[in-house]
């Protein structure tokens, strides 16, 4: 009878060995969405990933450690998941920055020069209505 137990558990073993390349776990991400966006990335680059969080579920969790997702890879791509997990890091960041560079996407100095002048008028306005409040009680 033991011996027939550690066959069965060898079998098992066997068996999820041939359900496919073994998964480790490459970033572990406070947003499921953030998550799954960079699981799409990595499949358009050709890597295999899966997503595993609690927020998918049936009683979907959003707060805490509970919220968070972990992106699983090959093992033997892991090097390479890393790299792109990086560049999308990178190109997430620099998408955020373009619009805040002069000449980008945001106002124009004469714009700038109109919004100043005009917080200016607002801000001596209220100055001088305290003044003179200030002066007369």
């Amino acid at each position: 009878m033991g011996a027939g137990m550690q066959s069965s558990a060898a079998g098992a073993r066997i068996g999820r060995m041939d359900t496919g390349p073994r998964l480790v776990p490459l970033a572990r991400i406070a947003d499921a969405r953030r998550a799954e966006l960079l699981a799409a990335r990595l499949e358009s680059e050709g890597i295999p990933a899966r997503v595993r969080s609690e927020a998918g579920g049936p009683y979907p969790f959003t707060v805490g450690q509970m919220a968070e997702a972990e992106v699983w890879v090959p093992a033997g791509r892991l090097s390479e998941a890393r790299e792109v997990a990086l560049a999308a890091e990178v190109d997430d960041t620099l998408g955020n920055a373009v619009a805040w560079q002069p000449g980008g996407s945001g106002w124009s100095w004469p714009e700038r020069l109109l919004a100043a002048a005009v917080a200016a008028l607002i801000i001596g306005l209220f100055v001088s209505r305290f003044v003179l409040l200030a002066g007369g009680g």
